[in-house]
C-alpha cells in the first residue's frame, strides 16, 4: 500500500482504538438509553434520562469528530480516497465503501423517537442534524450562530434537552459500531502489508 494510505489507516486504527477504550457504547449496551418519571411529594414529576455520563460523553466526542472531519484521512468523507489504493486487498476497498455508504445512511434517517416539530415546528431533523447541532452548536465548536441558536431552542427545558442527548447517543452509538468495523478490518488489512 502507498505510504500515505498506510499513514492514513494507521492514523485511524489509533483514534479507533482510543474510542473503544472510552467504553461510550458499553455504557448504552449494559443501561440502554431509556427513562424514569418518579412522582415527588410535592406532586411533582422527576424526570431521569439514562444517559453516559458528561466526561465519558465528552471525551468520545473528541475523538469521534476526527471521522466526521472532512480534512482528516481516516474520516469517513475520505475513505473512498483511501479506497483508491490498488495495492489494498479488493475486500478491505469494498469494506470501506460500504462503511461510508453506511455511515451516510445514518446520517440520512431520521430518529425514530422523535416527532416532527419536537424541538421546532413543523421540523423534523435528520440523526446528521442532531449530531451536527450538538456537536457544533452546543458540545464542541460554538462558532456556528445558527447552530448554537438551534442548540438552545432544542434544549429549551429539562425534557427536550434529556431526548436531545439520547437521541444523540443513539446516534453516535451507530456510528461507533462502523467505526469499530473499521477498526478490525484496518487491523487485518495492516497485518496483511
Amino acid at each position: 500500500m502507498r505510504q500515505r494510505t498506510r499513514r492514513a489507516i494507521e492514523d485511524l486504527v489509533e483514534m479507533a482504538t482510543r474510542l473503544a477504550e472510552y467504553r461510550f457504547d458499553q455504557h448504552i449496551r449494559d443501561v440502554g438509553l431509556a427513562f424514569r418519571m418518579t412522582r415527588q411529594p410535592d406532586d411533582t414529576w422527576l424526570l431521569e434520562f439514562d444517559l453516559p455520563e458528561d466526561k465519558e460523553r465528552d471525551a468520545t466526542l473528541y475523538t469521534l469528530r476526527l471521522f466526521d472531519q472532512q480534512n482528516e484521512a481516516f474520516s469517513f468523507h475520505n475513505l473512498r480516497r483511501i479506497a483508491e489504493d490498488a495495492e489494498l486487498s479488493d475486500a478491505y476497498r469494498q469494506a470501506l465503501l460500504r462503511i461510508r455508504q453506511s455511515y451516510y445512511r445514518v446520517l440520512q434517517q431520521y430518529p425514530a423517537a422523535i416527532e416532527r416539530g419536537f424541538f421546532e415546528d413543523e421540523e423534523l431533523p435528520t440523526q446528521g442534524e442532531i449530531m451536527r447541532v450538538v456537536m457544533n452548536g452546543g458540545l464542541g465548536h460554538r462558532r456556528n450562530p445558527l447552530l448554537r441558536r438551534r442548540f438552545k431552542t432544542w434544549t429549551c427545558d429539562s425534557i427536550r434537552e434529556g431526548v436531545l442527548f439520547q437521541a444523540f447517543a443513539s446516534i453516535i452509538h451507530s456510528v461507533l459500531l462502523l467505526v469499530n468495523e473499521l477498526l478490525i478490518l484496518s487491523r487485518e488489512e495492516l497485518a496483511r502489508a
